[in-house]
């Protein structure tokens, strides 16, 4: 009984260890690298993003650019999300309304959009957010319009 658990284990510690994680080789993390954009707590989220580009970290890095496209995401004071302009873009919501909520916090954001929640961090400029612990991508966004 005792041999059969640690072949278990031992079986599914190696199966973990196959898949990549938030982490590059090297030990640079993927969330720093989102979260290079600098939070402002004084600031809002509400306003238009433009989303430039979303980077893919599970399985193989890749990075997905945007900035020619006009897929714009609109938060509102009364926590809903307007996404605009995405025609074929599977990598980010459909256009449609989405309910959200933010809970600024000492030195970032928590998310919830779309049932997920994540860190998020934005200033005047920049918004990002990263889905990485979920094996999901990051965000980048620059401010179309300041609150309104």
């Amino acid at each position: 009984m005792n041999t059969r658990i640690f072949k278990i284990t031992a079986f599914l510690l190696a199966f973990a260890g196959s898949f990549p994680s938030c982490s590059k080789d090297g030990g640079e993390d993927w969330l720093s690298i989102a979260f290079s954009v600098v939070h402002d707590e004084s600031t809002s989220i509400v306003g238009k993003w433009k989303l430039e580009k979303v980077i893919q970290v599970f399985a193989e890095r890749k990075t997905y650019d945007y900035s020619r496209h006009n897929i714009v995401y609109e938060f509102y004071e009364d926590n809903i999300l307007k996404v605009s302009g995405n025609t074929k873009h599977g990598r980010c919501l459909s256009n449609g309304t989405y309910p959200y909520s933010i809970d600024v916090h000492e030195g970032g954001a928590t998310l919830k959009l779309h049932g997920l929640s994540t860190g998020c961090a934005f200033n005047s400029k920049e918004l990002a957010f990263s889905y990485c612990h979920l094996d999901g991508d990051t965000y980048y966004f620059t401010r179309i319009t300041p609150k309104k």
